[in-house]
């Protein structure tokens, strides 16, 4: 900036005035900061250039500005463009200049006096218009160790630094000999990241790779193969998964017992079981079912003694499951009377209450005698899966009939039976906390004597419990 200063000479009394001169006093350099690209950046194609200026006394510095590059950091200028009001960007068309990773950007300002402040770039950048680098591909399946059935996705991701979306340039192959020779499965597919691949198309076997290639716009190409071999099988039945067996733990002889199983089979196909009851017996097979839908059928063992039950499936086109776990069941007694045995004379008349005569002969006949001034009572013991006891006498000339449930065994099962006297059946059965028949006793010919002037009086149906009456326990 210029400025005007008048100079007087004072010689004696007289002040003289000279003619005006012109002194230039140097202000401070204009003020420049470069905000982008300050660094470490990658530019393409047309890019802002962006910076700010400012000086103390020249207003907006317009028409000052010029904007340089070196490709060289530092070593050499290019000017880009000069005379440039004080905007703050410029736009740079960097495909002007060649690729390279040593640019740098240089904004210089000069003030009214001529004064030059400027700023460059903190570190280096990048101009890449000539795309070197290759997309980027993952294979996400089948990615090694699959087994393809039929029609499966083949799934990728695909993504790239200049080209946006790579439609049109996915291509999908495939290897059978670990990648030895390659074979074309679809090409120009858009980058959806999924394509489903027919693989009945190919011959079956286990040294599978897939690969697939994304290229860009620069036709820098980038691809990805699977991580190790997958099989392929398409000619082989699957046979169906180990079935599954639920039955119950224990039970009586001559029992019908009921077993479920169930599976599936890995193509949906239908079912059909055989099972193994480990008495040596074999069911037939029992089917075909679908998929999923499970068999159930019954057994019962004449003998004593723990019996391993087993089950496999086979589908319609003779896939067989291997055996499935063994499933125990315990055969014995679970249920009989506990004050009433074959081939004893019981008395129970008024105070005097006891058994005192047992006869072989009886027990051979089958037969049990009871002498009562009182109600019939009967006990019985049972295992713990027993819940519930039903006790059941039938008159054998058909005069009447009792039967009295006890759902409550915390203390036992018993009953009292308000009956006339006669020869009766005694019927005593089991049933587990299902409602499920566990196990049956029967006496066949049981005399009941009622003495007393309730021989033959009314009958009543309590269910009365008897105490302290001890559990069968196994």
């Amino acid at each position: 900036m210029h400025k005007t200063t008048k100079i007087g000479l004072v010689i004696g009394i007289t002040i003289a005035f000279l003619t005006p001169v012109s002194l230039v006093i140097a202000d401070d350099i204009p003020i420049v900061n470069v905000f982008y690209p300050n660094g470490g950046e990658i530019l393409v194609g047309n890019i802002s250039i962006l910076w700010s200026a400012s000086d103390d006394n020249t207003t907006n510095l317009n028409g000052s500005i010029a904007v340089e590059y070196s490709a060289d950091n530092g070593g050499n200028w290019s000017l880009i463009a000069s005379g440039l009001n004080n905007t703050g960007v410029f736009v740079w068309d960097t495909t002007v200049v060649p690729d390279g990773d040593q640019y740098l950007v240089r904004v210089s300002a000069t003030d009214e006096a001529n004064n030059t402040g400027s700023d460059t770039s903190n570190s280096t950048f990048s101009v890449e218009n000539v795309d070197s680098v290759a997309p980027q591909v993952v294979v996400l399946y089948p990615n090694g160790g699959e087994l393809l059935v039929g029609a499966v996705s083949v799934l990728w991701s695909a993504s790239d630094d200049v080209t946006v979306d790579l439609n049109g340039s996915i291509v999908v192959e495939y290897s059978a000999n670990n990648g030895s020779t390659w074979g074309v499965i679809a090409s120009g597919l858009n980058n959806t990241g999924v394509f489903v691949w027919d693989t009945t198309v190919v011959p079956d076997g286990d040294q599978y790779l897939v690969r697939v290639s994304a290229t860009d716009e620069a036709n820098n190409t980038g691809s990805d193969t699977s991580d190790d071999t997958f099989s392929i099988i398409n000619d082989y039945n699957f046979p169906p998964i180990s079935p599954q067996i639920i039955g119950p733990p224990a039970g009586g002889n001559n029992i019908n017992f009921s077993f479920t199983a169930s599976t599936t089979d890995p193509e949906g196909d239908r079912i059909l079981y055989l099972f193994d009851w480990g008495d040596g017996n074999y069911s037939t097979w029992i089917g075909p079912v679908n998929s999923s839908e499970s068999v159930t059928v019954t057994w019962k063992w004449r003998d004593d003694g723990t019996y391993n039950v087993r089950v496999k499936a086979k589908d319609i086109f003779d896939g067989e499951s291997d055996w499935s776990a063994v499933h125990p069941i315990s055969i014995a007694e679970q249920v009989n009377f506990s004050n009433v045995q074959l081939g004893h004379i019981y008395f129970k008349l008024f105070s005097f209450n006891r058994s005192f005569i047992f006869s072989d002969f009886l027990k051979r006949l089958g037969v049990v005698i009871i002498l009562s001034s009182h109600p019939l009572e009967l006990e019985a013991y049972a295992t713990d899966i027993v819940d519930s006891v039903t006790f059941l006498a039938e008159n054998q000339l058909q005069i009447e009939t009792m039967e009295i449930t006890d759902d409550d065994g915390s203390d036992g099962f018993s009953c009292i039976m308000n009956i006339s006297r006669g020869a009766y059946t005694l019927n005593i059965t089991a049933y587990d906390v299902n409602g499920s028949l566990v196990d049956h006793y029967s006496l066949f010919t049981v005399f009941f004597i009622r003495i007393g002037r309730y021989a033959t009086g009314p009958r009543e149906n309590p269910l009365l419990r008897l105490r302290n009456i001890p559990r069968l326990r196994r």
